[in-house]
């Protein structure tokens, strides 16, 4: 499974970014296999989040991406690429309960939601890079 991830990881063309976004997806013809979940990173092309729900690779899902600062959500599809099983503790119950983390290869539906998402994520990755340098002048100065 380790080899596996290392080559996915090493296949992608576009650069992975931590980034938490909500994200609603449902599973077509599941409609019990539906909730919001949290990205974890993103990409262009690919998210990954965790979900209670157990959704095995090769899944088709629709997807709807909350971004910050749009009235609508981005409409997408995906594909599971990968998911392996997790255990998170519930310490309040005393319970495990199962999780999946899953990577989701995007699609987006219109070439215009594509451009805005990639826009938006330039722009999200170079606020970062401004807030770092603003940082590092900052303990330069002290």
């Amino acid at each position: 499974m380790v080899k596996k991830l290392k080559s996915l990881k090493e296949q992608r063309r576009f650069p992975r970014r931590e980034l938490y976004l909500p994200v609603f997806y449902k599973v077509p013809n599941r409609p019990t296999t539906s909730d919001w979940a949290l990205t974890r990173d993103v990409s262009e092309q690919g998210i990954r989040f965790v979900s209670d729900a157990p959704i095995k690779e090769g899944t088709k899902l629709k997807l709807e991406i909350d971004i910050p600062g749009r009235l609508f959500l981005l409409l997408a599809e995906g594909k599971v690429v990968w998911a392996r099983s997790l255990e998170n503790q519930n310490r309040d119950k005393g319970q495990g309960r199962k999780m999946t983390e899953i990577g989701i290869k995007v699609d987006i539906n219109s070439p215009l939601e594509a451009k805005l998402w990639s826009k938006f994520l330039k722009r999200r990755v170079t606020k970062a890079i401004d807030e770092w340098i603003e940082q590092l002048k900052e303990e330069n100065q002290s």
